[in-house]
């Protein structure tokens, strides 16, 4: 799901719709209802809530935090592209990147 959820940011990052599409449709992620027919609004929209969020300003923390099955939380690090279920000492929620909800 980080790997996924990941490549819908950098798809968003780069305006190409069709790549966008391809990542919001990876069985990875597991959203639903995704439809080629809704391609140009997925783009603008999920640019909107991108730029959005960049309003605040980059916090710069490398870690993002994602919801799992069962209630538990998953801590994924864009840098390394490592992941850990326990919390990283002095986590900061990256404030950049959409997540699973964000984009669902």
């Amino acid at each position: 799901v980080s790997l996924g959820i990941l490549a819908i940011n950098e798809a968003v990052d780069t305006g190409e719709t069709a790549q966008i599409l391809s990542a919001l449709r990876s069985a990875d992620v597991g959203l639903y209802g995704v439809t080629s027919e809704c391609d140009d609004i997925y783009q603008q929209e999920l640019t909107e809530a991108k730029q959005a969020k960049k309003v605040e300003g980059d916090n710069g923390s490398q870690w993002v935090r994602h919801w799992a099955k069962g209630g538990y939380h998953y801590y994924y690090n864009l840098a390394t592209k490592q992941g850990s279920w326990q919390q990283p000492p002095g986590f900061i929620q990256n404030n950049t990147q959409l997540s699973k909800e964000e984009i669902q």
